[in-house]
């Protein structure tokens, strides 16, 4: 047998770890951005800076003799730190494994982290003010050079995150093309073909139905791809509500639309055994729409919880004295948007079973993890 030089294991060791490798060095990057000014402070003809871990160590700053209170910006930034380093330690974990499921499991739990650590250091002063400054005179500006590097590099990471993962879970042609039709379908339901409810967002489509076909047709994971991350983002920018809005609004609230997937999938196990043709036909249609009706649950509760937890955050409601007020809120356009595309859903059912039977779904290549 041929024995490898050092530098050709090596090579192969580096093609084997880049992504992990090149996610290592923008989390390095990142860390090392904690040096730089926070917040650069203007106030008439002063100037000052804010350094990040002046802000988790103390809470409060003094500038120009004035001490100025962190509106909540120590507990935020310090769980974006905690968080942001676990992504970088359950990436490093995952790189242990061989077995493709768990490899994909971490790599989403990686890629979880880090949009969470996004979040909360976008609540801790990038785009939304984190600092007490109603004291400061109205002329006074806060500019956050910190926090668009560490966006960028957040960003990246979870670029990376995302090639791992895609790397795992193919797609094949079929899949790419289906899924980018339905969203595109979803798309023009949530913008055109739609009752408007709440001035500040919410309203009753059948944008969700496009969205549970591709849960149907190809499972719970890509379904949340397509519906959280492609659909949501797609939505979130045509809505215009900002983009603080992205993981609560959508991101969390859209990521139950994969359970009617599984669910569809595990009411397989009442009718896959019945020999009879003609009656497995049946009862495929009958337990597969019960299984659909009864995942209408776990769907509403989660865009419940979605929408909640935002309100909470963007527009002050106290999660528990305020709480009757945010689910009567939700209420008026939350029951009737899911139902509404769980009914359509239901109409379209064996349309959908005849094509999954006609045009079944093709197995990709395995990666080689």
């Amino acid at each position: 047998m041929e024995t490898l030089t050092l530098w050709e294991k090596f090579k192969i060791f580096l093609k084997t770890y880049f992504n992990e490798i090149l996610f290592s060095v923008f989390f390095i990057v990142a860390l090392s951005t904690m040096a730089l000014p926070y917040s650069n402070l203007e106030i008439g003809e002063d100037s000052g800076v804010i350094y990040f871990m002046d802000v988790i160590s103390n809470g409060s700053f003094t500038y120009n003799g004035a001490n100025y209170a962190l509106t909540n910006t120590f507990a935020l930034l310090l769980v974006g730190l905690i968080l942001l380093i676990g992504s970088e330690v359950v990436l490093i974990v995952s790189s242990f494994f061989k077995n493709k499921k768990v490899k994909v499991i971490l790599n989403s739990v990686t890629l979880t982290l880090l949009l969470a650590s996004l979040f909360i250091n976008l609540l801790g002063g990038f785009l939304i003010g984190a600092l007490d400054l109603s004291a400061i005179e109205a002329n006074g500006t806060l500019d956050n050079t910190f926090g668009i590097v560490f966006t960028i590099l957040v960003i990246l990471m979870a670029l990376i995150s995302f090639s791992n993962i895609f790397d795992l879970k193919k797609y094949s042609i079929q899949e790419i093309c289906e899924t980018s039709i339905l969203i595109a379908l979803a798309v023009v339901l949530d913008q055109f073909v739609k009752i408007p409810i709440q001035a500040n967002g919410g309203s009753i489509s059948f944008s969700a139905l496009p969205l549970f076909i591709i849960a149907i047709r190809y499972g719970s994971f890509k379904s949340f791809v397509a519906s959280s991350f492609i659909f949501g983002f797609l939505t979130c920018l045509l809505d215009g509500y900002g983009f603080q809005t992205f993981p609560f609004d959508y991101l969390v609230a859209l990521s139950g639309y994969g359970l009617v997937g599984t669910a569809y999938n595990f009411a397989k196990r009442f009718y896959v055994n019945i020999e009879d043709k003609s009656k497995q036909t049946k009862m495929q249609f009958v337990y597969s729409s019960i299984a659909i009706i009864i995942a209408a649950i776990p769907v509403m509760f989660v865009r419940y919880a979605g929408h909640m937890i935002s309100a909470c955050i963007l527009y002050g409601y106290d999660f528990i004295n305020d709480f009757a007020a945010n689910f009567l809120y939700q209420s008026t356009y939350v029951p009737g948007a899911v139902g509404c595309s769980i009914a359509g859903m239901i109409l379209l059912l064996e349309p959908v079973i005849m094509i999954n039977r006609v045009f079944p779904i093709k197995t990709v290549k395995e990666s080689k993890y």
